[in-house]
């Protein structure tokens, strides 16, 4: 956080780090909170950067940022590590299904990647318990959480396509269907 690299990217934006507030390393994650002053706001906006220490496992591909997203925040091409379908598929299973705190976005995920294919392999090897407790607990995630946990952080043309019970229902059958699919 104190590099003079990472503050020279941040300066090139207009932004500075105004304070760290927590840190936290585990295993699995490492992360850190803090404020960015940004020109036009008043007052620093809460951020938080998270990385993951789980190294290249199996399933885990090196290739580039898709261009429309590294062009909507500005950033030149970049490669990073990230997960094939496959194994985003299971690792989002798992959370659904072990989570002390059931959240929506594991469901909406679980959507998404599904929409996207190439996990039907996957979805067939799916432990018969794990793949229950995660329909179960996807079918006690409501609207409401799912507005004030996902919504709410999507690009505003797209917040008006989610913005319905419906829809959020829709979503919820399809991915529990899914989840169901490869079971006995």
């Amino acid at each position: 956080m104190a590099s003079r690299p990472f503050a020279q990217i941040l300066e090139a934006r207009g932004i500075g780090i105004d304070h760290v507030t927590e840190h936290k390393q585990t295993d699995t994650t490492q992360w850190w909170k803090l404020g960015l002053r940004v020109k036009g706001a008043a007052v620093p906006l809460p951020t938080k950067i998270e990385f993951s220490r789980r190294g290249l496992d199996e399933g885990v591909a090196f290739g580039s940022v898709d261009a429309n997203v590294a062009r909507a925040y500005q950033l030149p091409p970049l490669m990073v590590s990230h997960y094939d379908a496959p194994t985003a598929f299971r690792q989002k299973v798992g959370a659904l299904a072990g989570r002390r705190e059931t959240q929506a976005r594991d469901v909406f995920d679980l959507h998404h990647v599904l929409a996207t294919g190439g996990v039907a392999g996957a979805v067939e090897r799916l432990d018969a318990g794990v793949a229950e407790r995660a329909s179960a607990n996807a079918m006690t995630i409501d609207f409401g959480m799912f507005k004030s946990q996902v919504l709410a952080y999507l690009p505003p043309e797209d917040q008006a396509h989610y913005d319905s019970s419906s829809v959020w229902d829709t979503i919820v059958l399809e991915v529990v269907d899914a989840l169901r699919m490869g079971q006995p």
